[in-house]
């Protein structure tokens, strides 16, 4: 799919019912305790059964989930309380089986969460080079682990 297809349905996905409604409970992840961590750990679980030919996805969503970790934790604060959810919502989105592209749809299910976090990330290059490079600055960085 060309880049302009891809921003196409990352349009259509922030424009749907069900990207609004992970909006919301993106906003109830990051209020209630204990919410957050269990939408990483879910988030985490779906990236293993991805699999390696979406390396460049899996780049991209572990960065996010390491900057929502960090953010979370009060060791890194220097992002905007709108990237924040932003992200948040990309994560609750890409855990929901069902969305605009329903994920048991083989070939395409993934097809929409793909192009949402592509596009959450090519929205936010500013915030996240800051974070790469507080990142690289830290003794330890924010490891998400994943299975081979």
């Amino acid at each position: 799919m060309k880049n302009n297809k891809w921003t196409e349905l990352a349009q259509k996905v922030i424009n749907s019912e069900f990207y609004k409604k992970s909006q919301e409970k993106a906003k109830i992840y990051l209020s209630e305790n204990g919410k957050l961590a269990d939408l990483l750990e879910k988030a985490e679980k779906k990236t293993m059964h991805t699999g390696k030919k979406k390396l460049g996805f899996l780049e991209k969503i572990k960065t996010l989930m390491r900057m929502i970790k960090a953010y979370h934790s009060g060791k890194y604060k220097e992002i905007p309380w709108t990237s924040i959810v932003f992200m948040v919502a990309g994560l609750v989105y890409f855990i929901s089986p069902i969305d605009l592209i329903p994920d048991f749809l083989p070939f395409l299910g993934l097809g929409d969460d793909i192009s949402l976090i592509f596009f959450i990330f090519n929205s936010m290059t500013k915030d996240i080079e800051a974070f790469h490079t507080w990142e690289e600055n830290q003794s330890l960085p924010i490891v998400i682990e994943s299975n081979p």
